[in-house]
């Protein structure tokens, strides 16, 4: 038993646990290559498995994945939800092992087409390369699956996997064009190619020991081979290429920011006795930086809701109108719905010469709402954050604006709270049509974690897809200015308390991706697997 666990399903598990540190804030960008190309070069043994062998390897592979890659989750149930090691790091595991359901029913959609596809009867060459096409196409598209399916996590998408100072070249040409699950594909498919190399060789190797040698068994690629590489080289020079295209265009002047990271305790934000403390905090910082054009406070910025706070709220638009600045932050507001039921919302307003109001929709299970909360309501302090019995905003609002003197232009501007920033098509129908984008943030949730650094680089991503500039305030970092290119202009340290002055550069237009989502590359994914499976049965 233990002898094939070792021998079938820990290279999955290993797999799957190395594969995070692609990620922030590792950055090991060229670990997906060789890891998958192992993958594919198993995939003639996982080919001779049954169904449930096929699940049990996918399983393995993403409890790996996501073990290591949302370990963070350990630090809010443990530091926040006041539970012991062992329960944190149980639920914690727990939560894991539920994710990574989506690869039991990935690698499962991968066994039927081995299965039913004829897949099985290829040769083990053919088995390389039309399986990691497949392998391909369906890990893309449970990617798109895992954002949306109940209620949605697309954390760790492949794509998002960018380097810490740069874009990575081929992928600031596509990201635009088709999305950061394009991205992902190709990187698969960079992959496979480097795993038909490795099997040729291991091919090569294994012949030299029989003689006389084996039919069609001298080590070369075959024409499906250089025909495959072609193209994934073409694929991505045609991203390099693509990468000086200007989907968008600067709208105006270049605009001042300044964003205040105030690093207040988790733990004292929603106590009565730090109300006057933190509200001083606030303002303290933000006093000397009204010359800016624009200035932005974090997620729920004060302790307090919108209708506690209206002599306050009143005050800084006052200020802000006169030194002609924009004036942005996050705070709970409280609604009536069409049932009468009084609903609290977690809000972004605009005051000064910045005016609207969005209130987020995608919220954050445990967070902002607790799934059965009739059922999980109480039993533990995880299941009663303060907050945490939110409503979701309506589908339809319309975006902030910024009306400055200084430049004579009206902006738009949409803003992403926290999560919400990891939904890249939800992101492509809000800043299709606006100037700029704003994402805050209470990332203290995280703790000393790579949690915030991992929400750091999907927003890089989401400003990549969008050809459109993100200023992100949080309340213990990470803070930054993100171009339109996805590369970091300035940033403030984490856990420290400070305001982050610099510029952004409004800018209209939309990009393909912002037009069209992720359609496009799902129905390739679809055809790629109808292909894949049609031409494994005429072979």
């Amino acid at each position: 038993m233990f002898a094939s666990f070792f021998r079938h399903y820990l290279p999955w598990l290993l797999i799957g646990g190395l594969l995070p540190f692609t990620f922030a804030p590792f950055d090991q960008v060229w670990l997906p290559y060789p890891l998958f190309a192992l993958a594919f070069c198993m995939l003639p043994t996982l080919a001779r498995r049954n169904l449930r062998q096929f699940a049990l390897a996918g399983w393995c592979l993403g409890f790996g994945f996501f073990t290591v890659g949302v370990s963070w989750v350990y630090f809010s149930i443990h530091d926040y939800g006041n539970a012991s090691p062992t329960l944190a790091g149980g639920l914690t595991l727990l939560f894991t092992a539920l994710l990574s359901l989506f690869f039991v029913l990935q690698f499962l959609l991968l066994g039927l087409s081995f299965r039913y596809g004829g897949l099985s009867r290829l040769a083990a060459r053919r088995q390389v390369l039309f399986g990691g096409l497949l392998f391909a196409a369906v890990w893309v598209l449970f990617e798109w699956v895992r954002a949306w399916l109940l209620s949605g996590f697309p954390w760790l998408l492949l794509g998002e996997a960018l380097p810490a100072s740069s874009t990575g070249g081929w992928m600031s040409g596509w990201a635009p064009v088709a999305g950061v699950y394009a991205c992902s594909l190709l990187i698969l498919l960079m992959a496979l190619a480097l795993g038909l190399v490795i099997n040729r060789l291991l091919e090569r190797i294994r012949n030299t020991a029989e003689s006389p040698p084996a039919p069609d068994s001298t080590g070369l690629p075959s024409w499906p081979d250089y025909t495959f590489a072609v193209l994934v080289l073409a694929l991505v020079l045609g991203g390099y290429g693509l990468s000086s295209v200007q989907w968008t265009s600067a709208n105006g002047p270049v605009l001042s920011a300044a964003l205040v990271q105030p690093n207040i305790a988790q733990a004292l934000k929603w106590k009565s006795s730090e109300q006057d403390r933190i509200v001083r905090t606030y303002i303290d910082m933000t006093t000397p930086i009204w010359d800016a054009d624009i200035i932005l406070w974090p997620e729920t910025a004060l302790p307090l809701y919108q209708h506690q706070a209206v002599n306050l709220l009143k005050q800084l638009g006052q200020r802000a109108d006169s030194e002609q600045a924009a004036f942005f932050t996050g705070i709970l507001t409280v609604s009536e719905s069409d049932a009468g039921e009084i609903q609290v919302h977690n809000s972004f307003i605009g005051l000064g010469k910045a005016s609207g109001q969005y209130d987020k929709q995608r919220l954050v299970p445990f967070g902002e709402y607790v799934p059965m909360q009739s059922i999980l309501r109480g039993l533990i302090d995880f299941f009663n954050l303060p907050m945490s019995d939110m409503r979701p905003g309506r589908t339809e609002q319309a975006p902030l604006t910024m009306q400055l003197n200084s430049s004579g232009e009206t902006y738009t501007v949409a803003a992403l709270i926290c999560y919400e920033v990891v939904y890249p098509d939800f992101v492509a129908s809000q800043a299709a049509d606006v100037d700029l984008m704003i994402t805050v943030s209470n990332d203290t949730w995280f703790g000393r974690s790579i949690g915030p650094l991992q929400h750091l680089q999907i927003a890089r991503m989401r400003a990549l897809e969008q050809q459109k500039p993100i200023l992100r305030g949080t309340n213990n970092g990470v803070t930054a200015i993100i171009g339109a290119d996805g590369i970091i202009q300035d940033r403030l340290a984490q856990f420290e308390s400070g305001v982050l002055r610099g510029e952004v550069q409004p800018r209209q237009g939309a990009t393909p991706f912002a037009r069209t989502g992720s359609m496009p590359i799902l129905l390739l994914c679809g055809l790629l697997i109808v292909g894949v499976v049609l031409q494994a049965r005429r072979a």
